[in-house]
C-alpha cells in the first residue's frame, strides 16, 4: 500500500470529534424538547376538548330534562338546602316556638308573633300555621333545593277559599300527584362545590293532602338518588336556584369537570317555569 493511500484510509475511518459529539447531542436533546412540549400540548387540549364536550352534554341535558319537568308542574318551593332540618318542625307550633333554623341569619324573632313585622300575616299572629313554610325562599332569594310540584284535579271545584300557608296563597283541596326535586350536595365547603342530584316522588292515598315539606325524602337518603350533575358549584349568591318573582326560577351555576390536577369549567345559565 502507498503512502497516499494509507493517508485516505485513516481520513475515511476518522471517528467523531468531541465537539461534534456535543453538539449533536445538544441538537437531538433540543428536538426532544421541542417534541415533548408539543406532545403534552396536544395531551392537555385532547383532555380539555373532552371534558368541553362533557360540559356541553351536561348543560344540553339538565336544561331540557328541568325545562320539562317544570312545564309539566303547577307549583314551585325552593329551599336553602336539602339537609335543612324543616322536616322535624311540629306542625302544630306556634309562631313563638323555638323550632326554627334559617343559615341566612333569621332570629325566632322573626317568628315571634309581632304583628308590625310585615313578613308574617296578621291572620297568622299567634295561631296555628304551617311551620315549615318559613323555610321557603321568597322572591329574590336563592338556594340549593329546587321542589317542583305537581297537583292533581280539585276535588272541591266551587271551593273558592284560599290556603293560609305563607307564604303560598294556593288552594290546597288540590291532591299532590307528583314532586320533583332537585338539590346541590355542597361536598367540598371551601370550593362550595358538590353533585346535583335528582328524585321524584309519586304520593298516594292521604300522603297527597299532607303538607309538602312531609312529603320531601329524609336527608340521609340523599345519597341514594341519581346524580344529574357530576361537580357543580352555585352562582347565585352561591347558591345554584334563584326564585324571581315567585313565579320562575333562574339555574345559576358553573359544571366541573376533571381531577384536582386539572378542571375544566364552564357557566350555565336558563330560567325555567311551572305552568301554574
Amino acid at each position: 500500500m502507498t503512502l497516499l493511500a494509507t493517508v485516505r484510509s485513516h481520513r475515511r475511518t476518522r471517528a467523531f470529534t468531541l465537539t461534534e459529539m456535543m453538539v449533536t447531542v445538544g441538537v437531538i436533546g433540543l428536538l426532544m424538547a421541542g417534541l415533548m412540549t408539543f406532545y403534552q400540548d396536544s395531551l392537555v387540549t385532547m383532555f380539555e376538548s373532552e371534558k368541553k364536550s362533557l360540559i356541553n352534554m351536561d348543560m344540553r341535558s339538565i336544561t331540557e330534562e328541568m325545562t320539562k319537568e317544570a312545564r309539566n308542574a303547577n307549583h314551585f318551593v325552593m329551599y336553602e338546602s336539602f339537609n335543612q332540618d324543616f322536616r322535624n318542625v311540629p306542625a302544630d307550633a306556634q309562631q313563638s316556638d323555638e323550632y326554627f333554623y334559617d343559615p341566612n341569619g333569621w332570629s325566632t324573632d322573626y317568628l315571634s308573633g309581632d304583628a308590625s313585622d310585615a313578613g308574617v300575616p296578621a291572620e297568622n299572629v299567634d295561631s296555628d300555621f304551617d311551620p315549615a313554610s318559613y323555610f321557603r325562599k321568597r322572591d329574590g332569594e336563592s338556594g340549593d333545593f329546587l321542589l317542583l310540584i305537581t297537583y292533581g284535579d280539585d276535588l272541591s271545584p266551587y271551593d273558592t277559599g284560599t290556603g293560609t300557608r305563607y307564604p303560598d296563597d294556593v288552594d290546597y283541596t288540590k291532591p299532590v300527584v307528583k314532586l320533583v326535586g332537585y338539590f346541590r350536595s355542597v361536598e367540598n365547603a371551601s370550593a362550595q362545590t358538590g353533585p346535583v342530584r335528582k328524585f321524584t316522588v309519586y304520593p298516594t292515598g292521604s300522603n297527597r293532602f299532607k303538607p309538602i315539606e312531609e312529603l320531601i325524602p329524609r336527608p340521609e337518603l340523599a345519597s341514594t338518588f341519581p346524580v344529574v350533575i357530576e361537580l357543580s358549584k352555585g352562582l347565585a349568591n352561591q347558591r345554584l336556584f334563584y326564585n324571581f318573582r315567585d313565579t320562575s326560577i333562574m339555574v345559576n351555576g358553573q359544571i366541573i369537570h376533571g381531577s384536582n390536577a386539572k378542571r375544566v369549567t364552564d357557566t350555565y345559565n336558563f330560567t325555567i317555569s311551572p305552568r301554574g
